[in-house]
């Protein structure tokens, strides 16, 4: 309903389901101005997105609200309405005769944040997926800002309602004339300029008979206007603003009576990584509408996330919604099993400039950075997963087996006699202390960025791999065996007994300490990085004394030996 403000002011409240604020005219109190303003509060009571259509350089001096509430003015022989229809704005302009241009220019304006994305004809790719947009959506923008989710505050009160960050749309017009013969519009919108244009095809509109009629059109809607079939899933990535527990995953849906589910997984380099949790698979209705799945876990601020909606894809099909859009990723389609809520599961395809319309619900406080202790005999088993910025205590005869997973920025100890094993991981800018007769071993995984302290008769063996930038101390009756590898800028250190043996890699990079009764044998390899010496060497050292052996030629060919006395530095 089209509100009277002053004489040259008229307001909507809270139109559609972002709830948008429209004020038309206001920007001068003698004469009305055809300027329409679209704030967004968000629920927050404060407005911090908005975006404005002003007709450059045109003023009236009298308009006339009617009683059907539009607000209509006269502007030469141009007649304009400004009308609502649900959730959408009209602004309706009758062309009484031909006004001598088939162009008008409006100077936009808008809130840092916001951005217009083009919805052009489908893509290759979506055609190919079955994707389908309809002709009113081609050729519009959406409006958008750079916030998504619903935030609530501990005790559930909504703080920002943000949804998929879409404030509203705007749709080309259609222009019809006195017998009825339609052409459709054109938009066009620079940011850069701040230049809203309008236009109709020259050859059809001096043909037409007028009156003509236009119809510019202002949706307020977060759903994007295109669907796509979800082939068993499709995903879309989202970052919170804070730390907080998700309650609830939503999806704007054209439900096809089939079985659906929602869930979310961490980002891992662009792709969906481990997951975190999900919902309870249920049946939906054959109707296109926002569907709510509880799902209960945690976020972290400015932590990317895939929000991901399964469907059985068996007794009907299911289609989720879209749009095309500057910056995001939509994945799509899962090859998995329905309901099966696997880590790193596989989507066929990751296509950049489109945003899923689905959103998540969470309360602020809590999630984030947590400390998790693991004690007394505790078994975590069948890939269970730890992740994104943790301390992670584990000890006290804990085994850790079956494919668990501890990835993400976290510090992790281990002691008194832990079990890991069978292809456990470790990865991501961690931490480890490895002591007191820990075992660490098939092809356990510890990767990127660690700092590693093993000491205490710790035995590595069976191809563990050690990698990327690490520093490592070894030390005290160690036995690194069978193929061990320590891989990349890493800094080593090698005292009191160790063994190196069975053709041991250490790679590219590094550099070595090696002293005190150690021996290093079986074809070991050092490659690369800081040592003078490349190629397969032996090393016997004992208290800083070494007897070295050279087999292929590098910095020092021509030298097959150095006997008993060389410095070892």
């Amino acid at each position: 309903m089209i509100e009277t403000v002053d004489s040259t002011t008229y307001r909507i409240s809270e139109i559609g389901p972002v709830k948008a604020n429209v004020t038309i005219g206001g920007s001068d109190r003698e004469k009305f101005v055809p300027n329409i303003n679209f704030s967004h509060e968000f629920d927050s009571g404060a407005e911090k997105y908005w975006y404005n259509v002003n007709a450059k350089g045109v003023s009236v001096d009298k308009e006339r609200p009617t009683l059907t509430d539009d607000v209509m003015l006269s502007v030469g022989d141009i007649e304009e309405c400004y009308r609502q229809d649900g959730a959408e704005l009209k602004w309706i302009r009758t062309f009484r005769r031909h006004p001598g241009v088939n162009v008008w220019d409006h100077e936009v304006k808008f809130a840092p944040g916001v951005r217009f994305d083009y919805q052009g004809e489908l893509t290759p790719w979506e055609i190919a997926a079955g994707a389908e947009r309809p002709e009113r959506v081609i050729g519009s923008y959406d409006v958008c800002c750079n916030r998504q989710g619903v935030f609530k505050d501990s005790g559930g009160k909504t703080i920002v309602a943000y949804r998929t960050g879409k404030m509203g749309s705007i749709y080309p017009p259609v222009f019809t004339d006195a017998d009825g013969k339609t052409q459709k519009g054109v938009i066009s919108i620079d940011a850069k300029t701040g230049l809203y244009r309008v236009s109709v095809d020259e050859r059809w509109f001096s043909r037409a008979r007028f009156p003509v009629v236009a119809n510019d059109t202002f949706g307020n809607e977060a759903a994007g206007g295109s669907s796509v079939t979800i082939n068993k899933g499709v995903a879309g990535i989202f970052s919170p603003s804070a730390d907080g527990t998700v309650s609830q995953i939503s999806a704007y849906l054209n439900g096809g009576a089939d079985f659906c589910n929602m869930g979310y997984n961490i980002d891992e380099s662009g792709a969906v990584g481990n997951h975190v949790a999900h919902g309870t698979s249920r049946s939906l209705t054959a109707t296109t509408e926002w569907i709510d799945f509880a799902v209960s876990g945690a976020v972290t601020n400015a932590t990317p996330y895939w929000l991901i909606v399964q469907s059985k894809y068996v007794s009907a099909i299911v289609k989720v919604y879209y749009a095309s859009s500057g910056g995001n990723t939509m994945a799509t389609p899962y090859t998995g099993t329905y309901d099966v809520w696997a880590d790193d599961p596989t989507f066929t395809n990751y296509n950049s400039d489109y945003i899923v319309s689905i959103y998540a619900t969470y309360a602020t406080g809590g999630g984030g950075s947590t400390a998790i202790t693991i004690t007394d005999g505790f078994v975590m088993a069948d890939s269970t997963s730890i992740l994104a910025g943790r301390n992670v205590v584990v000890s006290d005869g804990v085994a850790l087996s079956d494919q668990p997973i501890l990835r993400g920025d976290y510090k992790r100890i281990l002691s008194d006699g832990v079990v890991m094993s069978d292809g456990t991981v470790s990865r991501g800018d961690y931490k480890s202390i490895v002591s007191d007769g820990v075992i660490v071993s098939d092809s356990d995984l510890m990767i990127a960025h660690l700092k590693s302290i093993v000491s205490d008769g710790v035995s590595l063996s069976d191809s563990v791999l050690q990698a990327i930038s690490q520093v490592m101390v070894i030390s005290d009756g160690i036995v690194l065996s069978d193929s061990t590898a320590g891989q990349r800028s890493l800094k080593m250190y090698l005292t009191d007994g160790v063994e190196m043996s069975d053709a041991v890699s250490v790679v590219a990079g590094y550099l070595i300490a090696i002293q005190d009764g150690i021996t290093m044998s079986d074809v070991i390899t050092t490659v690369g990085g800081e040592s003078d010496v490349t190629g397969l060497v032996t090393v016997t050292v004992t208290a800083g004394r070494a007897s070295v052996t050279i087999t292929s030629a590098g910095p020092s060919a021509g030298v097959t030996s150095a006997g008993p006395g060389t410095e070892v530095s």
